[in-house]
């Protein structure tokens, strides 16, 4: 889900940080589920989230600067209604992988509190 930037059998080293930015990729606890997930932080609260169905991606009105191959529509299981309000003590994850992603556009926002960390170093094993 986060394909180009990791891949199966990536090593990743995180570090657990007091404040993330926009454009971190993260280590999380899937809300519900507790899983441990994988994402990028899109958006830190508070803040007004929207998703279009030609695939864009805005916050506060304005559209960030990404560089994502694959388009933000709406996730089709999804309850999250647009725009979508992020507290304060929240982020707003998107997989980098957007089409088939299991995100915030299915589940909402993420807790700062349930960050693990934030991904400092990627070791490629593959073909080792």
């Amino acid at each position: 889900r986060m394909y180009p930037f990791l891949m199966d059998g990536d090593v990743l080293v995180t570090y657990k940080l007091d404040r993330y930015r926009v454009g971190d990729c993260v280590v999380y606890e899937e809300p519900g589920t507790g899983e441990t997930r994988i994402s990028r932080i899109s958006a830190i609260g508070p803040c007004m989230i929207s998703v279009t169905d030609n695939g864009n991606f805005l916050v506060d009105t304005y559209s960030p600067s990404e560089a994502v191959f694959y388009p933000t529509k709406p996730l089709e299981d999804s309850e999250i209604a647009y725009p979508y309000r992020l507290s304060s003590d929240a982020v707003f994850l998107l997989d980098d992988y957007r089409t088939i992603g299991k995100d915030s556009r299915l589940f909402g926002q993420v807790l700062l509190a349930v960050l693990k960390g934030k991904v400092v170093y990627v070791f490629r094993r593959r073909g080792i």
